[in-house]
């Protein structure tokens, strides 16, 4: 399997507007660059371990301001990416992160991150654009694979014929 050819479907169904597809797809990016660059932590015990250090560290510190705001962190596209596979509903888990209120929307551009607000009363909420998600999760993941594709030697096997 070629992970660039994968990257390359995806954009292929956001350009035919298949945004729930593009995005479970995309969100399976951090699962097989994490597998690559962290192979001591293989396994199902640790893919949830191996997803958020991949996430964190090749994109969710960029995402952060500091400023105490909800952003689309390690944690809460982790629990995205879960919430999409095993129901298709787009969650992050807004008790567990602190937020009152969550939204993933499809805008137009796909240069519009979305949006965070923390008010006077405690409460947090953040707005993530699908379009965009797909597109940084894509991005950061074809360079990492141009970078190190020497690690991805466990899809050496893996075959689709179509």
């Amino acid at each position: 399997m070629d992970l660039q050819k994968l990257i390359n479907e995806i954009k292929l169904c956001v350009q035919n507007d298949c945004y729930t597809v593009a995005l479970l797809s995309a969100l399976a990016l951090p699962d097989l660059c994490g597998q690559a660059e962290y192979p001591e932590l293989r396994g199902e015990m640790h893919a949830g371990e191996r997803y958020k250090k991949w996430y964190q560290e090749y994109l969710g510190q960029y995402e952060d301001s500091g400023e105490g705001m909800p952003y689309p962190s390690a944690d809460v596209v982790y629990d995205l990416r879960c919430s999409l596979v095993h129901s298709l509903i787009p969650e992050a888990k807004t008790e567990k992160r602190n937020l009152t209120d969550f939204k993933l929307v499809v805008d137009g551009s796909w240069m519009n991150g979305g949006s965070a607000f923390r008010d006077s009363n405690g409460n947090r909420g953040l707005t993530i654009n699908a379009k965009n998600l797909i597109w940084k999760l894509c991005r950061v993941a074809s360079y990492y694979y141009k970078d190190n594709k020497d690690k991805f030697d466990f899809l050496s096997d893996v075959e689709m014929a179509y």
